[in-house]
């Protein structure tokens, strides 16, 4: 038995969710990457979801008796990549470190992906990076298919004196 639900979020649980936020950096990121790039952006569309300026964006919290908010799931309703069909993305799935492992992120996935249904999308989808081992065994076990694969190549400014000649 859980002592926690899954609901459609209020305004005053902002606070608590850009708290968690911070918690989507936390696996073995790749060298090149700065932490609060994975973060900072889905704060700022949780600020503005809550300040009303933008109406494709839903939040799910997993709210518990005991312990107040304990994980949520930001979406983004839109277009499919590269079918435009009417889609959901999900952009943060945050589980807090003491509810890890009862069930409460696949609750956030399965909740979300009704949601998204009955806002008409056709497809749910979502990225992680490939060392977040935790978050793709989630989804995987869900029934989300590793489509696509990013490649991407850090570009350094070079300082040659024959630059630009």
């Amino acid at each position: 038995m859980t002592d926690w639900t899954i609901r459609t979020s209020h305004a005053e649980d902002l606070a608590a969710l850009l708290e968690m936020i911070p918690q989507l950096a936390d696996f073995p990121l790749p060298q090149t990457r700065d932490p609060r790039d994975l973060w900072q952006g889905d704060a700022r569309l949780l600020q503005r979801h809550f300040n009303g300026e933008t109406d494709h964006t839903r939040v799910l919290v997993a709210d518990s008796e005991t312990d107040g908010i304990i994980g949520f799931a930001l979406t983004s309703l839109g277009e499919e990549v590269l079918s435009h069909d009417p889609s959901a993305h999900l952009e943060a799935l945050v589980v807090s470190d003491k509810a890890r492992g009862k069930g409460v992120g696949r609750a956030l996935l399965l909740a979300t992906e009704q949601l998204a249904t009955t806002s008409g999308a056709q497809t749910l989808t979502l990225t992680a990076f490939n060392s977040n081992t935790r978050a793709r065994g989630l989804y995987e076990s869900v029934g989300f298919d590793g489509e696509l694969i990013r490649y991407i190549k850090p570009l350094t400014k070079t300082t040659d004196s024959n630059e630009g000649q």
